[in-house]
């Protein structure tokens, strides 16, 4: 008999009203535990088929439990040692991505543009106390991002989902976390209200897509320790304005491979220039002597009695009163006059009507200039002014000149010194790393070539600018995900270092760079390890402050997909103490 099979290709997402229906799990398994279970019609069975069927099931049953005993053992490790600790727990508790932060009248809501040009729309009266009432007034909103798996880790954030028994990783569109505070104490979303969420980020998508994959988005229950499905993740492809791929062809079948080479090596390019700013920074340029000033024999000099400065209003006044004192006594002729700098002419320093001013003030600006502050009751002049020299005092300030520059020009070239040793030592690491990344792009080139166009293309991806849409109906830890399945090459792991450390119950992270999303799992004698391996693989273990890592082309190196292995990672020798060294060494 012919069967009437109805199959859909492709059917359209579910709306929100049909995902609500069915999002109590509870109530759906309580109304089919109450229903009556079906009455069953056995086949008859002759004693002896009986018999054998008996023995097989129970070697079967033996068979699973002895299988199941052997996985189950890391399992639980795993989940004994993560029970014990945070559920958000970052691993550098000093180090963690920053949040901004905005002030709107919370009776009037108003708009919010993130640095990355993300959006929070927040409507009026949207925020009540403790006690269920409307707030008003001035409300200060905390924001911040995460885009990738440096921010994943930094944060703490687990990226797992459980459903039905299985644990899926989260592969990531953007991430963001918000609150809102009154007077210092935080506030809660009122009924009803909801922030629209406009989250700029990146997702990878096959080179030639022309629509959106297909994104959630969750909301981490902290008190229930679980991420909750939301909503679908609104999401539009837009144009990026970096251009990163300006001069390449997007329908060349090698595009994918090119924007790859390209940004690594602007990557590279704006590392090093940042680099050299902090080997330039690393050393104080030593401050230059200036040549002291000669009176010329000008009327447009003038002098005043240092006893009258007032020294009491800062530290920076009374040094500067200080050293214009000492000054004034190695030199009897010193005057002063106006700096060029200055646009002040000399009669407007004249004494008032009165024949006093009621207060200066006198700061040091640099070497040369002093900003000379006359004060007449609420107003104020203020006025460049350098020291001038005559006679024997000008002939010994030379010669003392003199000898500073002698000084200056000494430590200067030392400088130059020091730093052209940094300056090579850099260049030699970046052309070295320059050299990896042309060498990696000509390797995917000719495995391009020899799988042939197809096969090379199914494996591609790229870097897309994408908006997500969302409505924050409370806040929290918000997150464009979709959920991937567990990895089928499984190795028994164990974990040592160049040094011959073993690395056992610590806790560590492993990354598929083409997809963005993390998976935090216990490092130990036996660890179950899942992961792809045709992907690009990152794995690190976190000891203290340090970083021991396994890198892509280690992983590269293993080429079976089961049984134990031995993983002798990288102890980098720098402690990490910002999110730019985390980035330097995970990158």
């Amino acid at each position: 008999m012919k069967k009437n099979y109805k199959i859909k290709i492709d059917p359209p997402p579910l709306s929100s009203e049909e995902i609500a229906r069915f999002k109590d799990f509870d109530a759906l398994l309580k109304q089919y535990q109450e229903q009556p279970a079906p009455e069953k019609s056995w086949p008859r069975l002759k004693t002896r088929h009986i018999a054998a069927a008996l023995a097989v099931a129970a070697g079967l049953a033996l068979l699973l439990f002895v299988r199941d005993g052997s996985t189950n053992w890391f399992d639980e490790a795993q989940d004994t040692y993560f029970a014990q600790r945070p559920f958000i727990d970052p691993p550098f508790e000093s180090v963690r991505p920053a949040f901004a932060s905005f002030k709107l009248n919370a009776s009037k809501g108003g708009v919010y543009e993130y640095e990355s040009g993300s959006k929070l729309k927040v409507p009026p009266a949207a925020f009540v106390d403790e006690s269920g009432e409307v707030i008003g007034g001035e409300v200060e909103i905390k924001y911040r991002e995460f885009h990738d798996y440096v921010d994943f880790f930094l944060s703490g954030i687990p990226m797992t989902y459980d459903s039905a028994g299985v644990t899926y990783t989260l592969e990531s569109a953007g991430m963001m976390e918000v609150y809102a505070e009154k007077d210092g104490k935080r506030v809660k979303m009122a009924p009803g209200k909801t922030i629209a969420v406009e989250l700029v980020s990146n997702v990878n998508v096959p080179p030639h897509l022309d629509r959106p994959p297909r994104y959630n988005i969750y909301r981490l229950d902290e008190e229930k320790k679980a991420w909750v499905y939301q909503d679908i993740d609104k999401m539009q492809l837009i144009e990026d304005t970096r251009n990163m791929d300006e001069g390449l062809d997007r329908k060349d079948p090698l595009y994918p491979i090119q924007l790859w080479r390209k940004e690594k090596l602007i990557a590279l390019q704006l590392r090093e220039a940042n680099e050299l700013a902090d080997i330039e920074a690393s050393i104080p340029m030593p401050e230059e002597p200036l040549v002291p000033q000669k009176n010329n024999g000008s009327s447009e000099v003038f002098s005043f009695d240092v006893s009258d400065l007032e020294g009491d209003v800062s530290d920076e006044y009374a040094r500067a009163k200080e050293e214009v004192a000492a000054m004034r006594e190695d030199f009897s002729s010193m005057l002063w006059q106006i700096s060029p700098d200055s646009r002040i002419a000399l009669e407007k320093m004249a004494a008032p009507e009165d024949g006093a001013w009621d207060g200066m003030r006198l700061r040091k600006v640099n070497n040369r200039d002093y900003e000379l502050t006359l004060i007449e009751g609420n107003e104020a002049i203020k006025v460049l002014i350098n020291p001038v020299l005559s006679g024997s005092d000008y002939q010994r300030a030379m010669a003392k000149y003199e000898q500073q520059l002698e000084t200056w020009r000494a430590a200067v070239q030392a400088r130059e010194a020091a730093l052209a040793q940094k300056k090579t030592a850099l260049a030699a690491e970046i052309e070295k790393e320059r050299a990896a990344i042309e060498d990696e792009y000509a390797a995917r080139v000719e495995a391009f070539e020899q799988k042939g166009q197809d096969a090379a293309l199914a494996g591609q991806v790229i870097s897309r600018k994408v908006i997500n849409r969302f409505e924050a109906d409370a806040f929290g830890i918000w997150n464009c995900d979709r959920p991937l399945p567990p990895y089928m090459v499984r190795l028994k792991a164990r974990f040592t270092d160049q040094y011959g450390n073993h690395y056992d119950q610590k806790t560590a992270y492993l990354v598929d760079k083409s997809r963005n999303t993390i998976t935090r799992f216990l490092a130990t004698d036996g660890t179950e390890l899942r992961f792809n391996l045709n992907s690009e693989n990152l794995l690190w273990v976190v000891d203290g402050r340090k970083i021991a890592v396994f890198r892509p082309e280690n992983f590269k190196r293993i080429n079976q997909p089961k049984g134990s292995y031995t993983f002798e990672m990288e102890l980098v020798d720098k402690e990490v103490d910002s999110e730019e060294t985390a980035r330097e060494i995970l990158y």
